[in-house]
């Protein structure tokens, strides 16, 4: 199975790209089973009878699929149930501090809710419904300190307002702040918070109002790129 993303949080670790769901059997129909189990490697053979499908190939794991996203817990391995679907790439996450996660990457819909590339899952695996950034292009870093959620990626409008490539969202509402570096020149695709400060790597070549080649310190106050 393909992993791009792993994140740990007390008991439990968020994996992208997971294949994980609840077993479900087909039913007729023009349009393919979205949560049928899947293998790992080409099916070479297959035997249909008495309701038992019998699958020969070059696969060593079969099971069910979550999209692209699921959580695990950290010490046991067991699957948290009930995460709801991504219907694309996840990219990046981070735990937000109660028992839910900040998800990005380039998706259109999580748990049927249309979604574009940022969301915001509960504790309770539900899509939180206040938190809607719509960012127009794909986030490929999440930090959150305290009431702010902090993202970077190809983005230049998000949280209802234009920024490129790196802003700070209000973690209840999914706006945008005053905040803004004005990223130019290419993505951001890593970050670190230390103090009143935030570290940023990418392919970017202006920052903060400064030129600065694909690694910055910005200032957390006032988004300016510093010495």
């Amino acid at each position: 199975m393909k992993l791009q993303l792993l994140v740990s949080c007390r008991h439990w670790i968020l994996l992208g790209l997971v294949m994980i769901a609840a077993r479900s059997h087909a039913q007729p129909s023009a349009v393919a089973e979205s949560r049928f189990w899947r293998p790992d490697g080409p099916v070479n053979a297959i035997l249909v009878t008495n309701d038992t499908v019998y699958l020969g190939g070059l696969f060593s794991y079969i099971g069910p699929s979550t999209g692209s996203a699921g959580v695990v817990d950290a010490t046991t391995g067991d699957i948290q149930t009930g995460f709801p679907r991504v219907e694309g790439i996840v990219y990046s996450g981070a735990p937000d501090g109660a028992g839910g996660w900040y998800l990005g990457g380039a998706f259109t819909s999580v748990g049927g809710l249309q979604r574009s590339n940022l969301v915001h899952v509960l504790a309770d695996n539900t899509v939180d419904p206040k938190w809607v950034p719509q960012a127009n292009a794909s986030n490929l870093v999440i930090r959150v300190s305290g009431n702010t959620v902090y993202v970077g990626g190809g983005f230049t409008r998000v949280g209802g307002k234009t920024r490129n490539r790196l802003a700070a969202l209000d973690a209840v509402t999914g706006q945008a702040t005053a905040w803004d570096p004005n990223v130019g020149g290419g993505v951001v695709a890593a970050m670190a918070l230390s103090g009143n400060l935030m570290y940023v790597g990418g392919g970017f070549t202006t920052l903060g109002a400064q030129n600065r080649a694909r690694i910055a310190a910005v200032d957390l106050t006032t988004g300016l790129a510093t010495s």
